[in-house]
């Protein structure tokens, strides 16, 4: 009967430590996958992003956009005492970190209110269609430092974008169709 104790605590021993690997296969799989509070803590670094630094921002860009990025906006700029100007803009990733870099560096955004509509998740875990929406101050400083004019800018958007999941587990921006209507009013 001691003959079979051996054996059988080795049994026990190696069907636990198969269990063991089964599961953190299976942990380790569902880290490879897009969730809810993945994409959701993805929003959460990239608002916070957005009233961070230039170099931040980009960092986080580069990082975070698909190589094949395309992104629509539709955007209607209401200037304090001109006519609504409406006007379609289009973007891949190398021409979004340059307008990103150029609007930083005119424009410090002071608050966002974001809010995520909605989330659905492909059934391979691999993608996700996002809706969401924010408002944003912006705080606008345009011309040379002897002379600028200074600006708010309210920005209320609109986005339906497409994410997915990278090689590394990265989430990444593929492809984004946003309404932005900014209210650009004088500072006081």
């Amino acid at each position: 009967m001691k003959t079979y104790l051996p054996k059988q605590s080795l049994l026990v021993v190696s069907v636990f430590f198969i269990a063991s690997l089964m599961f953190f296969k299976v942990a380790t799989a569902n880290s490879e996958l897009l969730t809810e509070s993945k994409i959701k803590a993805f929003y959460k670094e990239y608002i916070s992003i957005q009233m961070g630094s230039t170099d931040k921002a980009i960092v986080f860009l580069k990082r975070h956009i698909h190589n094949d990025f395309e992104m629509m906006v539709n955007v209607i700029n209401n200037m304090e005492g001109s006519p609504s100007q409406k006007q379609e803009l289009n973007f891949n990733k190398d021409e979004l970190l340059s307008a990103t870099r150029k609007g930083m560096s005119i424009g410090k955004t002071k608050s966002v209110d974001h809010n995520i509509i909605s989330i659905k998740i492909a059934d391979d875990g691999k993608s996700a269609k996002v809706k969401d929406s924010s408002f944003s101050i912006i705080n606008l400083s345009i011309g040379s430092a002897q002379m600028s004019a200074k600006f708010i800018d309210e920005q209320s958007m609109l986005c339906d974008t497409t994410l997915v999941l990278g090689d590394d587990d990265r989430v990444l921006i593929s492809n984004s169709v946003c309404n932005s209507e900014d209210n650009i009013r004088h500072a006081e």
